[in-house]
């Protein structure tokens, strides 16, 4: 007699994924048949802001994020519960650098983060200027063979040639629903007349944007150099930039501490740092200055050097004064700190550079300083 077989279990349907309603968006909606992006999900409760939920019901301009958890800080937590001031976040993987990394474990200086499309350019490049540094200015900059040539619609000698890299090779006239006519001034650098075709979506957007900021930097261009001068310091022979009454810092620009004849500059509550403009170390008692964590160097601010078993405060490069931190002496043979106020050199070569006149700093020069110290 024939067993019946039993039922085998039926496999689940796959949720049928669905596409943004939103014209030219591929992207997953989240509700509402709309993608994060042009409206799904919670919006902000406060009032007239559209932007997205992130935490406790807030976007993140209006406190939608964790906050750091050391007392007293109020600044967006990156990582472990703490912002980038206190340690979150990762740190850049190459050699002694202490900077955050942005990308790829390592920092903008030592190679992290985005770079121009253009293969001689090492700034920085972000996504809504093409991937591009969006004011080349060199003229001796090659079109990248990565772009198409038809992103080259400016001179080579013009302010900016690539508009933000967008591949204009597959528009034809019957894709061409509008125009964009920029016509310079016969006196401008460039003195040409710009027919763009609009691109549909986004990218329209974007393009016009970027057109206008590059034809406004053109026209910039030419008086560039007269609004330099006028946000330099107008002390003589000072090429610092003017904080207000069209002098820097140093010259007198910047409030001033409220103490009577002090002229120093106001650091914190009105005062200079020298009649307590700072930061007071929390620690109860204490009256010295906080150098980090609300906390002097006494009670554990400050970074300490990175040499094993060593608890000093490190002054550069992670490391103490005894271990190869901050500045040492021109003198080769010298391994004493140097300061710029002893013009790099430390304080016995300093005394004797003083006593015998200017002369030119030579390797032959620093060995008879060494000898003659010693």
């Amino acid at each position: 007699m024939l067993q019946p077989q039993s039922a085998l279990p039926q496999p689940k349907k796959k949720r049928k994924t669905r596409i943004c309603k939103s014209e030219g968006c591929e992207k997953y909606v989240v509700d509402r048949g709309l993608c994060i992006r042009h409206g799904g999900g919670k919006r902000c409760s406060m009032e007239d802001c559209n932007c997205r939920a992130q935490n406790r019901g807030l976007c993140w301009k209006h406190g939608g994020y964790t906050r750091c958890t050391v007392e007293g800080c109020t600044k967006r937590a990156k990582s472990r519960g703490i912002c980038w001031s206190h340690g979150g976040g990762t740190r850049c993987k190459h050699g002694e650098c202490l900077k955050i990394a942005v990308s790829h474990g390592l920092c903008w200086a030592h190679g992290g983060g985005k770079r121009c499309l253009v293969e001689t350019c090492q700034k920085p490049a972000y996504e809504r200027n093409g991937n591009l540094y969006l004011f080349l200015k060199s003229s001796t900059m090659p079109v990248p063979t990565r772009l198409s040539s038809a992103t080259s619609l400016l001179s080579p000698n013009s302010a900016c040639y690539d508009l933000g890299g967008y591949d204009m090779a597959g528009t034809t006239d019957t894709t061409i629903k509008n125009s964009i006519d920029f016509i310079l001034d016969e006196g401008s650098q460039a003195g040409i007349k710009l027919e763009l075709s609009s691109v549909p979506g986004a990218m329209d957007r974007e393009l016009r944007t970027s057109v206008k900021r590059c034809l406004t930097e053109m026209d910039a261009s030419s008086s560039k150099r007269k609004k330099r001068k006028a946000r330099i310091c107008k002390e003589p022979g000072c090429d610092k930039y003017v904080v207000d009454q069209g002098l820097c810092i140093r010259h007198g620009g910047g409030k001033r501490c409220k103490m009577e004849d002090c002229h120093c500059r106001a650091q914190n509550r009105g005062l200079c740092w020298k009649h307590g403009g700072y930061t007071i170390c929390k620690v109860e008692s204490c009256a010295k200055r906080a150098k980090s964590r609300g906390i002097c160097w006494s009670h554990g601010g400050g970074t300490r050097c990175k040499n094993e078993e060593c608890s000093k405060i490190a002054i550069s490069l992670g490391r103490c004064w005894a271990h190869g931190g901050g500045k040492r002496c021109l003198i080769e043979t010298c391994q004493k700190p140097a300061f710029e106020r002893t013009n790099n050199f430390c304080t016995d070569h300093y005394t004797w550079y003083m006593q015998h006149g200017d002369p030119t700093i030579v390797n032959n020069e620093r060995q008879y300083l060494a000898q003659s110290t010693q």
